[in-house]
């Protein structure tokens, strides 16, 4: 009994440390997203709408990238030397500044995209202006996701939590500057809410280097000194590559079905889809939690697994995802009993299509409220499995049941129910019923619970 309350202990102590702290990174880093959604709506229904598509591309582009860079969060945290640690560091930035030259084409031109599925032009044009402001931070938001996964397994993370709050506080006043011309800024409406993303990162990352450097975590000297200093750099390249190519793929599966079912939605009329991108907002924006548990499992995971401590994994993966379905269990609740308090939040109620979004908001939350919970299971499932560093299968696992039944059922759905856009919620749920269910089963079957070896002296700690 000492060693399982130990053990509890020892969970609790990284959810404060760890999975505290990291979620509310993750949640600064949406709240900047949904800052600027709201700032959007503020600026007219068009705005937010073809803002806020700007906004959800610019995000899905930019954490399937981070998926990648993701691929160090296990090497890290089993490293032991500092020349280690510093390597990783080097090959994460590395890998972060060249998945930083794709993405930020890809923003710079997601114009034809837009225009080939059927976008009206006003929409195409503000999604456009919002992205081709997003282009510049690229490079900055990426450098940070390295600096940030780094110190977390490093367990360095006060510093990374004050520098996103900050961050978030910066892009609030930023936005509102130079979207709407306050303090004597230029009025640059939808395309200065993107230049506002793009500064923030860039004082986000000046903030995350300083610190990297003055606590002496990336000694660049000791790395050059050591022999074969270039090819131990390319072998961890290869290492985060291998693990994080997979976690990319899984990532841009599930976002680019969204993006294409806002593409559909987008026929249904400018008053389904500003329903549908509030919903994506506030699904996405709760989902930061059960991310932040999913990382915290894979450190965590990564740890007991490198020291053959298999029976502490098994109670980390169980904790990490009984925590999760709590925490879903109340953003469900509350989105389900408030959801006119939060579609204000977004809509001014002048508006003259307010009364049509808030009527769509109301019923895709209450299906929003059922992804919520499977997505945050299957998270920290795929999570707890990237610790021993398997990615591969649960990838599969992901593409398979977001684009193999999520949507044709989707797909199929829209056309029964009405209005369509709810078909569609009802596809999306319960594709995320179904991975999560097959994702859950296989981290049973793997080796952390189906062979679990006793740590030494866990009974008499």
């Amino acid at each position: 009994m000492r060693g399982r309350a130990s053990g509890v202990s020892g969970e609790w102590r990284a959810l404060v440390t760890l999975c505290g702290p990291l979620a509310l990174v993750q949640i600064c880093q949406m709240a900047m997203t949904a800052i600027s959604t709201a700032v959007l709506g503020h600026l007219g229904s068009t705005a937010l709408a073809g803002g806020g598509l700007g906004a959800a591309v610019a995000a899905a582009l930019l954490l399937v990238a981070q998926g990648v860079i993701a691929g160090l969060q296990p090497f890290a945290a089993q490293a032991a030397r500092a020349s280690e640690r510093a390597q990783i560091l080097i090959a994460a930035i590395l890998v972060a500044l060249t998945c930083s030259v794709p993405v930020a084409l890809a923003l710079s031109n997601v114009s034809p995209v837009l225009a080939l599925f059927g976008m009206p032009p006003a929409v195409v044009k503000a999604a456009l202006d919002y992205c081709s402001a997003c282009a510049w931070g690229a490079p900055f938001a990426l450098c940070v996701a390295s600096l940030r996964y780094f110190l977390v397994a490093v367990r360095r993370t006060g510093a990374v939590m004050a520098i996103a709050v900050g961050a978030t506080l910066c892009n609030g006043v930023l936005s509102s500057m130079l979207a709407y011309g306050m303090l004597g800024a230029p009025i640059w409406g939808v395309y200065g809410a993107g230049i506002a993303w793009s500064l923030t990162w860039a004082a986000m990352l000046v903030g995350l280097a300083s610190y990297a450097i003055r606590v002496r975590l990336c000694p660049l000297i000791v790395v050059a000194r050591l022999p074969d200093a270039r090819s131990a750099v390319l072998g961890r390249i290869r290492g985060i590559v291998r693990v994080g190519w997979p976690i990319a793929v899984g990532y841009a599966s599930e976002i680019w079905l969204f993006l294409l079912f806002s593409t559909m939605v987008a026929r249904f009329g400018t008053a389904s889809l500003s329903a549908h991108q509030l919903a994506l907002n506030i699904v996405n924006a709760a989902f930061m939690v059960p991310l932040a548990l999913a990382q915290t499992a894979t450190v965590r995971v990564a740890q007991h697994w490198g020291g053959d401590q298999r029976r502490d994994a098994a109670h980390t993966a169980g904790f990490m995802l009984a925590t999760g379905a709590a925490y879903a269990a109340l953003c469900a609740t509350l989105l389900v009993a408030c959801p006119d308090a939060v579609v204000r939040l977004f809509v001014e109620r002048t508006d003259a299509r307010y009364a049509a979004i808030d009527r769509l908001a109301n019923e895709l939350f209450l299906l929003g409220a059922l992804y919520i919970g499977c997505d945050a299971l299957q998270a920290i499932a795929a999570g707890a499995l990237r610790g021993t560093h398997k990615t591969r299968v649960p990838m599969l696992i992901v593409v398979g049941g977001y684009w193999g039944v999520g949507l044709p059922l989707a797909w199929g759905l829209s056309r029964w129910i009405t209005p369509a856009v709810v078909g569609i919620w009802t596809g999306i749920a319960l594709a995320a019923l179904c991975v999560a269910s097959v994702m859950l089963w296989l981290l049973w079957r793997s080796e952390i619970f189906q062979h679990p070896q006793p740590r030494t002296g866990w009974v008499n700690e």
